[in-house]
């Protein structure tokens, strides 16, 4: 393996004579991950087992799958015949884990992984506070290597939950960028606990561009028989902003509760966020993939790279690779200097097409901008190996 190394010199000149061209599995791999978010597991295993040919994809969304309609045993044997494993299924097995509250099944996957990516320290973060552990959870979020803006929503969302609204708003103040849905939840924190100044000072200082997102608010928003606007609570309990302090309303930009009021009754009543909205794996095992949610994201900020790439992880999550390659492509080009978001498209370039150029451009511009990144290094290796091993074969 450490020959592999030796390859760095003569890398940009090695080129591959001739690679078999796998079938295309995608229309079949498509077809297993909708029987299984449709229940019909027999059909997808009989689809599965008929295939004369399956990649990691087609394991991926059988092992999804089976965790999807409450079949562990199922899912875990699959995962034990696998003839190869990459990230996602590891990804795969803990969020499946975590979410039927083996957590000390989770933590041995996530102990035996060599190579983890930002989802696979989301999915431990996620599944920890699902289950209760705030401690552990907050343990794994100082370890990470790299934190985007899901691991700090998945902190925030987990202390909401647990009503710890004050360390959730200091992990808040810390956030160096927020999101839609990190206005959303901390504005949610303190209308669980009947803060309404603070929710109302949050959501005056969320920016305007972020008010056309789907999310417009973090409670459902009524009038009540006085005309005031009223929000209900995560637990049902009612406030009213005509009630709280005068000093906000005065500090309103509308300027008057009559126009602030008007301006609430516009406004769509939306739903709080699920907690798998703020993960960036796009699957919830009970519920289904919400892909109408990020298409909407990015079809209202379509250079937004953190977007991008969380539907990027979603149709990989459901089997559509070649979807998610090109809005990789996209996150590259809106963040060049994402090291995490080029990595991905690198590994997807040489796993789709075998590209060795094409790919070996992209793993080296991930290694330059995050050259003390161990997961970039670990799969830049990787990919050497693999390449080392096509040639000797050829």
């Amino acid at each position: 393996m450490f020959r592999t190394l030796n390859l760095r010199s003569s890398i940009f000149t090695l080129r591959l004579r001739t690679v078999t061209t796998l079938p295309n599995l995608k229309p079949l791999n498509t077809k297993i991950t909708s029987l299984m978010r449709n229940g019909l597991v027999a059909e997808a295993h009989t689809v599965f087992d008929e295939m004369p040919q399956r990649n990691t994809v087609t394991w991926n969304a059988m092992i999804s799958g089976f965790f999807r309609n409450g079949n562990i045993e199922k899912a875990l044997e699959l995962y034990c015949k696998m003839p190869e494993r990459d990230v996602f299924s590891y990804n795969t097995v803990i969020a499946g884990l975590m979410k039927f509250g083996d957590v000390n099944g989770a933590k041995g996957v996530f102990d035996r992984m060599r190579c983890k990516d930002v989802v696979t320290w989301n999915s431990m973060i996620s599944g920890y506070f699902q289950n209760g552990f705030m401690d552990e959870a907050l343990a794994v979020f100082g370890m990470m290597p790299f934190k985007d803006v899901i691991s700090w929503n998945l902190v925030i969302s987990g202390l909401v939950d647990m009503r710890e609204i004050g360390l959730a708003e200091e992990f808040f103040k810390e956030m160096s960028e927020r999101d839609v849905v990190s206005w959303t939840l901390m504005m949610s924190g303190f209308l669980s606990v009947g803060r309404i100044v603070e929710a109302r000072k949050c959501f005056d200082c969320m920016p305007m561009k972020l008010y056309k997102s789907p999310l417009k608010a973090t409670s459902r928003i009524s009038t009540n028989k006085k005309g005031d606007a009223e929000i209900k609570g995560s637990q049902g309990s009612e406030f009213t902003f005509a009630e709280t302090s005068k000093e906000v309303i005065a500090e309103d930009d509308v300027g008057t509760q009559e126009n602030y009021t008007k301006e609430i009754e516009q406004m769509e009543p939306p739903q709080s966020p699920k907690m798998y909205l703020a993960t960036g794996l796009g699957i919830d095992f009970m519920g289904g993939v919400d892909e109408e949610y990020y298409r909407i994201m990015v079809g209202e900020d379509p250079c937004n790279p953190t977007y991008l790439k969380n539907y990027a992880q979603l149709l990989q999550s459901k089997g559509d690779v070649s979807g998610a390659e090109d809005f990789y492509l996209r996150a590259t080009i809106a963040d060049p200097k994402d090291g995490e978001i080029l990595i991905q498209y690198a590994k997807l370039v040489w796993e789709l097409h075998r590209d060795q150029d094409k790919a070996l451009t992209y793993f080296e511009k991930a290694v330059f901008t995050a050259p003390e990144n161990s997961t970039i290094l670990a799969a830049y290796a990787r990919y050497l190996w693999e390449v080392d091993q096509v040639q000797n074969e050829d």
